[in-house]
């Protein structure tokens, strides 16, 4: 069996969330029901070692990753507005790849820019690296979407900033960080590129979540 997985949320913010995993055979016929396999839910538990203090904690939004040992994790969106502290980390939960319907276990929380709203992890095979599209924080406002920035990492801990792809905070333009966002970025490698989609709040927008565009994005020659 060669399964496919993904992440899956359950829960509201109200409520909070609850982090899962469903996967199947990737010959299997995906309309049937009966053949994906799901996890149980795992909530938030703010016990965990290294979790932020104070705030609404929730997990959201993962990215299914295999790390450079092999194992399969779940590596979430730490939603930690309001907390101490308030921005910078994001928490991996382990995956059983070899019994799917096993319970997530927690991993590990890590250091990671960006974790305040939804991004994409994918491995490089040719520089042999993770790379993910992400939205930094450079002011007093962990909401802030108005920059997309290329990141990296030889080991899904260790994080680093490769340059600002998009950067509507620090060119002067008109409108300011409550308008603009280029946010939930999801992409491709193609060669030696990536191709990107940005929900994309600009040129009159409600405010910068409730975004009035889809845009495209080529990065070209990526690993330099």
């Amino acid at each position: 069996m060669i399964p496919l997985w993904t992440a899956i949320d359950y829960g509201s913010w109200r409520r909070g969330f609850a982090s899962g995993v469903v996967s199947i055979d990737v010959d299997a016929d995906l309309m049937d029901p009966n053949n994906w396999v799901v996890t149980p839910f795992l909530p938030y538990d703010p016990t965990w070692l290294g979790t932020i203090k104070g705030g609404n904690p929730n997990l959201l939004e993962g990215n299914i990753v295999v790390t450079p040992e092999g194992e399969l994790v779940n590596f979430l969106r730490y939603h930690t507005a309001g907390g101490e502290p308030d921005y910078g980390k994001a928490i991996m939960l382990k995956v059983d790849k070899d019994h799917p319907d096993a319970p997530l276990r927690f991993g590990m929380v890590v250091d990671f820019p960006g974790n305040m709203s939804k991004f994409t992890i994918r491995f490089d095979e040719e520089s042999r690296r993770y790379y993910s599209l992400v939205n930094r924080v450079t002011i007093d406002w962990v909401s802030q979407r108005n920059i997309l920035t290329l990141i990296s990492s030889v080991d899904l801990i260790h994080w680093k900033i490769e340059r600002d792809i998009l950067n509507y905070q620090d060119n002067n333009w008109p409108e300011d960080y409550t308008k603009v966002g280029f946010q939930y970025a999801d992409w491709i490698f193609d060669g030696d590129d990536i191709l990107a989609v940005s929900r994309t709040a600009i040129n009159g927008a409600y405010n910068h979540h409730n975004a009035n565009h889809i845009t495209f994005h080529r990065i070209t020659n990526f690993r330099r």
